[in-house]
């Protein structure tokens, strides 16, 4: 340190503000005066200060870059931080999952309405996909979700596994009543989703106006019934044959009217579901076309039909902690100026409830929790109700491009 202890040999160009210790009166110094010329180091000069400036080490541009980078930093860990807190805000599940026919993917969002995720399905075309109905089940052991996807090109049901830890997310694993598969062109825009207490799937398919269905994990096409269950009453039953010209339908187990119609105007099966009585186990299929809900038995043999406009959804959770609400299967009919949903009793089939608000006239999605929580296609929202007093509590989310709603189902990931 050129024999001066505590000090550091520092080389500037001429010119330079310099900042130092004078040794001799321990006070600092400056100065601009040029140096005069050091020998073969004629454009420096050499200084000696007591440590270094951080003036020294970095220009003013790297500190003002430096600076930048820290007030950034700090913007951004206070944003993850009021983010964290405003979801720590939120319910905790079960959430909701929203599918649309027009986002080709599913939303999670928490019940009183606060977004999740906007993707829930990975792995999947963007724009390849109409979604309607879910269904959470298990698929070779485990949890999975089913999805129906009624895009013509398409025209499926497809198969995510369990929930990613780190990102919430499902992967596709498989697919099923595709039209090249063994259902063969029966199976034609799935709508509804339901499993019986075999675990075997169904699935309603409003172009062909039939319910099929599938073995459980293999989702071959299971026997069709040799005298099938036609829907007598049915507004199209003229002229009727079961399925195709050819005979019924792969996996046929309940045939609505004139099957190969694929007429739009039609399409009148929708919402299904899988409910144990006090007789034993009864499907309940709505009917759009003939505004009724048909109910029939594990052999397709009619039980009983509702007389409801236009039904649509259809919600029943045999897991309920409340034994009113394992009692009830939900039903949302649609009207032109008014929709209802109605509560009936699963096993005398009596109406118990309804619920209904202005301006609610297409409820295609229906679920139960601590509330009742309709998804209404019309309005492009999800409205809550009390479950007690039906009374209207509020509208907890809406799409800001409104309508295109289709399902709601709870999930706990």
């Amino acid at each position: 340190m050129n024999g001066v202890q505590g000090y550091q040999s520092l080389s500037i160009e001429q010119g330079d503000l310099i900042y130092g210790i004078d040794p001799n009166n321990d006070k600092k110094t400056s100065s601009t005066s040029k140096p005069p010329a050091l020998g073969a180091n004629a454009g420096s000069q050499t200084v000696l200060v007591r440590g270094t400036s951080i003036l020294s080490i970095f220009s003013v541009p790297s500190l003002v870059l430096i600076a930048f980078g820290v007030c950034l930093a700090i913007i951004l860990i206070g944003f993850a931080c009021y983010k964290y807190s405003e979801i720590s805000a939120c319910l905790g599940p079960p959430y909701l999952y929203v599918s649309h026919s027009k986002e080709h993917n599913i939303y999670q969002i928490t019940r009183d309405g606060c977004m999740r995720s906007t993707k829930v399905l990975f792995g999947v075309p963007r724009t390849k996909m109409d979604l309607r109905s879910m269904s959470i089940n298990q698929y070779m052991g485990e949890p999975a979700l089913y999805v129906a996807d009624s895009r013509t090109e398409t025209s499926q049901i497809m198969v995510f596994g369990e929930c990613s830890y780190w990102s919430g997310m499902r992967s596709l694993r498989t697919t099923l009543f595709t039209t090249d598969g063994p259902f063969g062109t029966g199976a034609q825009h799935p709508y509804g989703i339901t499993f019986d207490f075999d675990e075997n799937i169904y699935s309603s398919f409003q172009h062909t106006n039939v319910v099929l269905r599938a073995s459980r994990d293999s989702f071959n096409a299971l026997q069709t019934f040799q005298r099938l269950a036609f829907a007598t009453e049915s507004k199209n039953s003229a002229d009727v044959w079961y399925g195709s010209r050819s005979g019924p339908y792969p996996g046929t187990f309940f045939q609505f009217g004139n099957g190969t119609g694929e007429n739009p105007q039609d399409q009148g099966v929708r919402g299904i579901a899988w409910v144990m009585s006090n007789r034993g186990p009864n499907l309940w299929m709505n009917n759009e076309l003939d505004n009724a809900v048909y109910i029939v038995d594990a052999e397709a043999t009619r039980v009983k039909l509702l007389s409801v406009k236009y039904p649509v959804g259809i919600f029943h959770n045999p897991e309920a902690e409340s034994i009113e609400q394992r009692q009830l299967v939900y039903v949302g009919s649609r009207g032109k100026k008014s929709g209802f949903v109605y509560a009936f009793d699963k096993d005398t089939f009596k109406l118990v409830k309804q619920y209904t608000l202005i301006g609610m006239t297409h409820p295609t999605g229906i679920a139960v929790h601590d509330v009742l929580y309709v998804a209404d296609q019309r309005l492009g929202a999800i409205l809550t109700f009390d479950l007690n007093s039906t009374q209207f509590i509020k509208n907890i989310w809406e799409r800001s491009t409104g309508g295109d709603l289709e399902q709601i189902t709870l999930t706990n990931c």
